[in-house]
């Protein structure tokens, strides 16, 4: 999607016009005032009838101007949304935080009416302005003089306290962002918490994030009311200049009294679109860092026709930093997966088990040695290439609030036998004896158990027909018959290559050992 849209267009001609029928309505007060003075009826009723004709195509290009500009400001949105979607859906697991609903909900608005609704605004003001100027030094040139210098201090205010209403900005949706994950915290955990009466804890350590909240707002809010004042000292200064230079004017004979009002009434549309430049600029610079974050995101097609086979991955002297004191070190190991292999991995909770695997899959980084596929390291592959080799079964089963048809296919194409066999190898056949009894709907009331629910997932990645089947503790909620039925009929397929992580499989039935330490 563009940057600037049809819709971005056609707001800045409806304000246009807008802006236009402004001025004109003003200047038309000028001249129906004086032939007021002057009893010249028959001009009088000819300013009116332009009146009335210009105050119409106000009327109209107004209304076009909110419709098209909140079509712009939807479609921004949805682009936004698009941008953070395929984010989360693109970018390795460990780039996105738990913080990252908080930027689907939070930021995006706010983007959209700081930023991309700021700049609609700054366009009408920056026209209504150049209407306005060119109006008022027609009329009277010193009068206009004065007006344009007081005029000039909304727009130097907001540039001496953007820094600050920038970086509060900021901090603001940090700490938005902070609340919303201990508030996820808290709704997920409500449970635990409640068991181990640590209610009042939870409740006072979110009180003070939301406080810190509208502290934050507070501080803006000061420094931006103190901007607001300021400007607002410009428009009263304004008008008392009209008085006094107009008057001095009127009563020296160089202007007449229609002029004074339209200088009056049109000051008043070259003060409004400076507050509404200033105003914009600011909320524009205020939101600019946080908007440029999905910018940097470039949108590609998903590329369904890769082709992914290999014949060996190695790891060369891989090492992770999990933290500031801890560093996992499989360099000591020999790591080497071969095509059509099965692979048991063991070790102590902690060991790197699971880390391995975000490795492998490039869902983390890994801080030093290279991963090579075929000799190719990773590095040099797409996050969507990488995800092309291997089929992943977590230990709690992804189960989406869909039917179960979905849940497994997650709407690719499949291949409907060998689904329903798969169905019949790991006993879900009674309860999906057809293609048709799998619209059953999963959901918070479903019946399925956490070992039926495996099973399911282990069906979605089978039916992928990925080279590299990769479970992790993915049997061990089902019963051990039907555990050991699932692995043995795993262990059965010779062209699969699988990386299974488990403390209850027996070593020797797989072609080699990995045990962490």
């Amino acid at each position: 999607m563009p940057f600037k849209n049809k819709y971005f267009y056609l707001s800045l001609v409806c304000l246009f016009f807008v802006a236009l029928m402004n001025i004109c309505f003003s200047v038309l007060t000028k001249f129906i005032v004086d032939t007021l003075l002057e009893h010249n009826i028959s001009q009088f009723y000819h300013f009116v009838i332009l009146l009335v004709g210009a105050t119409l195509i106000l009327l109209i290009a107004e209304y076009g101007q909110q419709l098209f500009r909140q079509k712009y400001i939807n479609s921004m949105g949805e682009y936004l949304h698009e941008k953070a979607i395929y984010q989360l859906l693109h970018l390795p697991h460990d780039t996105l935080g738990s913080d990252y609903i908080s930027t689907i909900s939070n930021d995006i608005e706010m983007i959209k009416e700081l930023y991309y609704e700021a700049q609609l605004s700054l366009w009408h003001g920056l026209m209504s302005f150049l209407f306005a100027v060119i109006a008022i030094f027609s009329l009277d040139f010193m009068t206009a003089l004065f007006i344009l210098t007081l005029s000039l201090l909304p727009i130097i205010i907001p540039y001496v306290l953007k820094s600050h209403l920038s970086r509060l900005q900021s901090v603001i949706s940090k700490t938005k962002s902070e609340y919303t994950v201990q508030l996820s915290d808290i709704i997920e955990g409500v449970v635990i918490i409640k068991n181990s009466f640590s209610l009042a804890h939870f409740k006072e350590k979110l009180f003070k994030k939301y406080h810190a909240i509208s502290q934050d707002i507070d501080a803006k809010t000061r420094i931006g009311s103190m901007g607001n004042v300021l400007i607002g000292f410009s428009f009263y200064a304004t008008t008392i200049m009209i008085l006094w230079i107009g008057g001095y004017q009127v009563l020296s004979g160089a202007i007449t009294v229609g002029t004074i009002v339209a200088i009056y009434s049109i000051s008043t549309e070259l003060v409004h679109p400076i507050n509404l430049i200033a105003s914009s600029l600011s909320d524009i610079k205020s939101s600019q860092d946080i908007q440029q974050t999905f910018l940097k995101t470039e949108i590609y097609e998903d590329n369904l026709n890769i082709q992914s086979d290999f014949h060996h991955i190695i790891c060369h002297d891989l090492q992770y930093q999990l933290n500031d004191t801890r560093l996992l070190d499989f360099s000591k190991q020999i790591l080497q997966f071969d095509k059509g292999k099965h692979y048991l991995i063991t070790g102590k909770n902690g060991s790197g088990k699971t880390t391995l695997i975000e490795l492998l899959t490039k869902n983390k980084e890994y801080t030093q040695g290279d991963i090579l596929i075929d000799n190719i390291s990773i590095q040099n592959m797409s996050y969507q290439k990488v995800q092309s080799f291997f089929a992943y079964v977590p230990q709690k089963p992804i189960m989406f609030h869909d039917t179960i048809l979905h849940n497994i296919t997650l709407y690719q194409c499949y291949d409907s036998e060998y689904m329903l066999s798969l169905l019949d190898i790991f006993r879900l056949k009674d309860r999906f004896p057809t293609l048709d009894s799998l619209d059953e709907r999963f959901d918070q009331k479903s019946t399925l158990s956490g070992g039926q629910q495996q099973k399911i997932a282990l069906i979605r990645a089978l039916c992928q027909k990925k080279p590299i089947l990769i479970l992790d503790e993915s049997l061990s909620a089902m019963d051990e018959q039907s555990s050991k039925e699932i692995e043995q009929y795993l262990l059965s397929l010779s062209h699969q290559t699988i990386i299974h992580i488990s403390h209850r499989s027996q070593p020797e039935q797989y072609d080699n050992c990995i045990h962490l330490y």
